[in-house]
């Protein structure tokens, strides 16, 4: 079937023969794909490549030198109104030096908490 088929996999498989062979038994999907490797029909993905970290854009010598601004998600209040939590953090020792929530996460919002 896979040689008449060759882009089907193991469950495309399946199904057709239990589609074909209704009251006989038909083997698992794991048992099929095991055949096809053993006969050399499918073969294995390609690993990816790992990929070494790369290093930060922004690497701070010393406290206070880089300061972040980030939306921290999103939830909603008692009142029905959505609450966007803004925090400024350090980004050498990471202390957090705001934190506070905002109905809306818009440039203008923003710089008035700042």
């Amino acid at each position: 079937m896979r040689k008449d088929k060759n882009q089907w996999g193991a469950r495309k498989i399946r199904v057709k023969l239990l589609e074909e062979y209704i009251e006989e038994a038909v083997p698992s999907t794991t048992t099929i794909n095991n055949i096809l490797k053993r006969e050399k029909l499918i073969t294995p993905n390609k690993r990816r490549r790992l990929v070494e970290p790369q290093r930060p854009v922004f690497d701070p010598c010393a406290n206070n030198e880089i300061w972040s601004v980030d939306h921290k998600g999103k939830f909603y209040l008692g009142n029905g109104r959505r609450c966007s939590p803004m925090t400024v953090c350090d980004s050498k020792s990471r202390y957090l030096l705001l934190a506070k929530g905002q109905y809306k996460e818009t440039w203008w919002d923003t710089q008035k908490e700042l």
